[in-house]
């Protein structure tokens, strides 16, 4: 008879802890998604130092989540998705960006044959580089944060708020990479 009890009370508590695991299994896996799905709406209201731009950074780095916009607007745009996500953006015939987040912004200029590239590293800071020119001016270095920034407004203007604010989460996350 108290067999019978302790194997009763053994299944009760291995059901409970079963539909705990699963309900925060569950729960986690929607945290990361909102994070993801969200993350440009929470960058551009989290705090940060003056030089970070978490913005950018989570614009490329969760490109396969985000909104993109209609693609109508985009028609040059064309997206590699598959490990490393970048986006590609042909400008006109003699300019062609790639945005990268793990290589950065590749500037390829057909015209003189230039290529700059802009790293920016995990908290979005830009280094420029070229392998036409040594040194860069402030102007230059402006001229590709502009060229950066005309990429991925678009993306930056269809941002949503989020259905369940989770900014404190994302601060927590993300505090000391954009600090």
């Amino acid at each position: 008879m108290i067999k019978e009890k302790n194997k009763e009370l053994m299944r009760k508590i291995f059901r409970i802890l079963l539909v705990l695991l699963v309900i925060g299994l569950v729960f986690s896996l929607y945290v990361d998604y909102n994070l993801r799905r969200y993350s440009i709406w929470y960058a551009q209201h989290m705090p940060h130092s003056k030089d970070s731009d978490p913005v950018l950074v989570m614009t490329v780095k969760n490109i396969k989540w985000i909104n993109k916009p209609n693609i109508v607007e985009l028609e040059n745009y064309t997206y590699d998705l598959d490990g490393n996500p970048q986006i590609y953006v042909d400008i006109n015939e003699d300019h062609i960006v790639t945005l990268s987040s793990d290589d950065g912004v590749w500037v390829i200029n057909n015209e003189n044959g230039e290529e700059i590239h802009y790293s920016f590293g995990k908290n979005g800071q830009m280094d420029w580089e070229s392998n036409v020119k040594e040194n860069v001016t402030e102007k230059e270095e402006q001229k590709g944060r502009d060229l950066v920034y005309s990429i991925i407004q678009p993306y930056i203007d269809n941002s949503w708020y989020p259905i369940l604010n989770l900014q404190f989460i994302f601060n927590t996350v993300y505090y000391d990479q954009f600090n």
